[in-house]
């Protein structure tokens, strides 16, 4: 067929590789594993608190609709520290793309084309997670530590160029998108999970989400040690 034809021809080889990636693949091969639902379960708690505050930031008026749209999610992930040089802009939008519903007509479905529900949301951060280039914990605890957050002092305080240099170099498994993964998302999120929130403690009062919109309070200063906590966390101002 001549649209066909010309769609191959002329569009499918100006775009780039990631274009042609399948959303279900990540969801199938890396995401929709027992493991991973382990680890989602045991930070529910937080997830769902971080996903409502964040959803009342900007709702819709004057419904006062709670709205968790691209604007909340780049908010939260500047916040929590995790958008950097080698995960940027680009990165963050393709894991909210990705991770949404879809739906049969966008134009009469905006809402739900332009934010994420609760479960999305999951998803979004577990594509950041296996798009980061994450330490293995075994590599951690050679050096002492059992946290990224921990890890990251470390090598700030370190005067050890050659150290530094090494521990900051990024993994080849996140060098692009279609890197082969070499660790397990799960493992993944256990390390990626503690750091988001301990940085996010840093941006509530007292380190502690309100209660709220149907969540109890949370305190984020738990994924923080003692010595952290008591640097970072100071009436509410890191």
């Amino acid at each position: 067929m001549p649209i066909r034809r010309t769609f191959e021809e002329n569009l499918v080889p100006c775009l780039s590789p990631e274009a042609a990636l399948r959303s279900d693949v990540m969801r199938e091969d890396r995401c929709y594993l027992e493991p991973v639902d382990i680890v989602l379960r045991k930070h529910e708690k937080t997830l769902v608190a971080i996903y409502r505050n964040y959803s009342m930031r900007n709702p819709l008026m004057p419904q006062k609709k709670a709205k968790f749209g691209i604007e909340e999610w780049l908010a939260l992930l500047k916040e929590s520290k995790v958008m950097s040089d080698d995960l940027t802009r680009r990165e963050a939008i393709l894991a909210f793309v990705w991770s949404r519903m879809r739906v049969p007509d966008a134009l009469t479905n905006r809402f739900t084309v332009e934010t994420l529900t609760q479960t999305d949301f999951y998803e979004a951060v577990c594509r950041i997670a296996d798009f980061m280039s994450v330490t293995p914990i075994e590599d951690l605890e050679e050096i002492g530590v059992s946290s990224l957050t921990e890890f990251y002092e470390k090598i700030r305080e370190s005067d050890d160029d050659e150290f530094q240099e090494r521990a900051l170099a990024g993994r080849p498994s996140a060098e692009t998108l279609l890197a082969p993964k070499t660790q397990p998302l799960a493992s993944k999120l256990e390390l990626v999970l503690p750091y988001m929130f301990g940085h996010l403690a840093c941006v509530f009062r007292d380190g502690i989400i309100p209660a709220g919109n149907g969540t109890p309070k949370i305190d984020l200063g738990q994924y923080l040690t003692p010595a952290q906590r008591k640097t970072h966390i100071k009436d509410g101002k890191s």
